[in-house]
């Protein structure tokens, strides 16, 4: 379940120093001059699609799953990212020194996201019913890590680039500066992500959970039974 990181550079606003501002300090005429940062991080709402056509050993050959229960369900997804970087600066007349307060929206998304029920369980079966409820938690926890993740990186970009001005030589060393921390701050979440939620998915697949859904699968068997009665089957 690999993962992706894309940008989007927008061009900033880039000012000169007016003639006006020749009795103020640079600082001052940046403090004064520049809108403040925009700082957004978004979790998109977790969506997926549902695959009915693979057999149990097809979901364990694809499954990072090692134990030796049989694999009726599973769902598989990627996170991505899409960065898009803009914002406002200005330089001193012989452009000597620069300042910028910058624009950052970063976009995160598990997409696609798939949720497999093994094709030897029937839609409409108890085993579909209960392992589709059950992959549906693990569709939660993939929800809850994203929500998460988003935060973390919201402040620590907050922190880097959202609450002062940042000063620079020049133009150029300013932009590489602001992508030097968002490759910093975002990348090792999306390259570490997949390998942090299997952590989390294995809370779930717990020897608890194992013997709730056996349990559940043999009430609706029982049930169904019965239903019938003798002779219908």
């Amino acid at each position: 379940m690999p993962s992706a990181l894309s940008r989007t550079l927008l061009a900033g606003a880039l000012a000169l120093l007016a003639g006006c501002d020749a009795f103020q300090s640079f600082e001052t005429v940046c403090e004064e001059r520049l809108p403040a940062a925009k700082i957004e991080v978004v979790a998109e709402p977790v969506t997926y699609s549902t695959d009915l056509s693979r057999s149990s050993a097809e979901l364990a050959a694809k499954s990072t799953h090692s134990g030796s229960r049989t694999l009726m369900g599973l769902v598989t997804a990627d996170l991505k990212s899409a960065v898009s970087v803009g914002g406002s600066g200005i330089a001193n007349r012989d452009r000597s020194r620069f300042c910028m307060r910058p624009a950052v929206k970063v976009n995160l998304a598990f997409s696609p996201m798939i949720v497999h029920v093994a094709r030897e369980l029937p839609e409409g079966s108890c085993g579909h019913r209960i392992t589709l409820a059950h992959e549906q938690k693990h569709v939660s926890v993939y929800e809850q890590y994203l929500g998460e993740i988003s935060r973390e990186i919201d402040e620590s970009l907050r922190a880097e680039l959202g609450r002062k001005v940042l000063y620079f030589r020049s133009e150029a060393e300013g932009d590489a500066h602001v992508q030097k921390i968002l490759q910093e701050r975002i990348g090792p979440y999306v390259e570490n992500a997949m390998r942090q939620v299997v952590v989390l998915q294995k809370q779930v697949d717990s020897p608890e959970e194992y013997a709730r859904l056996d349990r559940a699968q043999a009430e609706c068997e029982a049930r169904n039974a019965k239903d019938e009665g003798p002779g219908q089957r």
